[in-house]
């Protein structure tokens, strides 16, 4: 059969333009198109109001996280541009040198690569997946599946591909990504603390598209090995009930020295996260279960997820997962691809 191509991912390459796939908050409004504000400095007044004024730097302050929004937007827009602009001039590059239009190619390099997947492979996703079926049967997912598997292929052949013309031609980015200084000390963290990668994860382990990119971050954790740190910083949302009785949960494994575990549990297998399901994980954990139960009720880590969720309003954070790559704003579930194309920026811009 054949396939009708399209660069799908000229949309995927820039993180910034992939679909932001997350559980959101409806915390604060979608941000517009930045206002230019005339170079003024952050200590102009830029209004008087009974006598006193008011300085560009009060607003931004107070505008906080919507602002980082706007200005992530801006730099989204920027970078997918910059990104679909590259890219065409490196196939056209590469398509003059070997004497085909840049159509031919696309066929040899993506078209002939992407190979259709085996009835095995398509039922294996579907009881990877299950919990996300809504009880539908494997027969009545199974062009869906075949579909998404046939589409990341494509995906996956494509990226490939600018990789390698980006390598050989050359593609250096000196745009600006715009960051945002997190206040991190007091949350979970695994890794090297003097790595070069800090991924920063705000996630509600009540969230399918948090599970969902869970396998994506352990293979971004063992790819990088000691040049990333991971932390986990909750931010429960507040249509999901059992958000913070689950976030409790981890911090009281945690007093056992079982954190990651306890939220790996959570991320991985299924279950209501209702107290009963709670006590269940902690028991098959092997937790003390007399201090798991009087650490579920005193209310000792209650600060710590509190000060998270306000950590995440004024860094820009409205739904879940929302990722930061040493500052660099990163929302949804999105691909390894995504998440290696930012790491290795900053690894190269960090000498290595």
């Amino acid at each position: 059969m054949k396939r009708t191509f399209r660069l799908l991912s000229l949309t995927l390459v820039a993180p910034v333009l992939a679909l932001a796939v997350g559980c959101n908050s409806g915390a604060g409004p979608s941000a517009g198109a930045p206002a230019s504000t005339g170079g003024l400095s952050s200590d102009e007044t830029v209004a008087i109001v009974a006598g006193e004024s008011i300085t560009l730097g009060e607003i931004e302050k107070e505008a906080g996280g919507q602002l980082i929004r706007v200005r992530q937007q801006r730099y989204d827009a920027l970078r997918g541009t910059l990104e679909r602009v590259g890219v065409t001039r490196l196939l056209e590059a590469e398509a003059a040198e070997r004497g085909i239009t840049v159509d031919e190619l696309r066929v040899i390099e993506v078209e002939n690569k992407v190979v259709t997947p085996t009835d095995e492979e398509l039922r294996r996703f579907y009881e990877a997946n299950a919990y996300r079926s809504g009880g539908q049967t494997f027969e009545s997912l199974r062009q869906n599946i075949l579909n998404k598997l046939e589409r990341d292929s494509v995906i996956t052949a494509e990226i490939h591909l600018f990789n390698q013309l980006k390598t050989k031609y050359g593609f250096e980015v000196s745009l600006p990504a715009p960051r945002v200084d997190l206040a991190i000390d007091d949350h979970p963290s695994q890794g090297d603390p003097n790595a070069p990668i800090t991924l920063v994860e705000f996630a509600d382990f009540e969230c399918p598209f948090c599970r969902r990119a869970y396998p994506t971050v352990q293979r971004v954790m063992a790819e990088y090995g000691d040049k990333i740190r991971h932390v986990f910083v909750d931010y429960p949302l507040s249509d999901h009930l059992r958000a913070i009785p689950a976030a409790i949960a981890a911090y009281c494994a945690g007093d056992q020295d079982r954190y990651w575990e306890f939220a790996e549990h959570m991320m991985v297998m299924s279950g209501d996260l209702r107290d009963d399901d709670l006590m269940s994980r902690a028991q098959e954990l092997g937790l003390n279960m007399d201090d798991f139960r009087a650490c579920l009720i005193s209310g000792r880590h209650d600060d710590r997820i509190n000060g998270g969720l306000a950590l995440g309003v004024v860094s820009g954070v409205n739904s879940t997962p929302t990722f930061f790559i040493n500052g660099r704003l990163l929302t949804g579930a999105k691909t390894y691809e995504i998440f290696k194309m930012i790491i290795d920026e900053e690894l190269a811009a960090n000498g290595g």
